[in-house]
């Protein structure tokens, strides 16, 4: 809140991908104030868990995605580890572009935002993405 701030500060390097590889880095922060642990899954042919446990102000370190032609979309479920409620799901568009990929040979975070269990709309929790290049 504007009375009492918060702040997270991370000095990680983002890793470098090589041109060859097609691949971009994705890391996952929890940054919704007072909410419990969180996992975070990725739903893309099956379900994959991807981080466990990732509490507020956790983040993890960087992890490689493929950016092919044929890679299609990820989907991405933040939930609540304790009842597995999905508490918000961020799909990602445009991976497996030939050109103008946005995404390949580049890293980001996916933040976790919001409050937990608001009525206000605009506090509701919902995913960030931070550009990191």
């Amino acid at each position: 809140t504007a009375n009492h701030p918060d702040y997270l500060l991370n000095t990680t390097i983002p890793p470098y991908h090589n041109q060859p590889d097609s691949t971009f880095g994705l890391r996952f922060t929890n940054l919704s104030y007072q909410s419990k642990p969180v996992n975070v899954y990725l739903i893309s042919n099956g379900e994959r868990k991807e981080t466990e446990g990732l509490v507020y102000k956790g983040i993890t370190g960087y992890k490689k995605y493929v950016a092919l032609d044929k890679t299609g979309t990820y989907t991405f479920e933040f939930r609540d580890q304790e009842t597995q409620q999905i508490l918000a799901v961020y799909t990602l568009e445009g991976a497996a572009k030939a050109t103008e990929n946005l995404w390949r040979y580049r890293n980001f975070t996916l933040a976790l935002i919001g409050i937990p269990d608001t009525a206000d709309p605009e506090q509701k929790q919902k995913t960030f993405m931070i550009n990191n290049y």
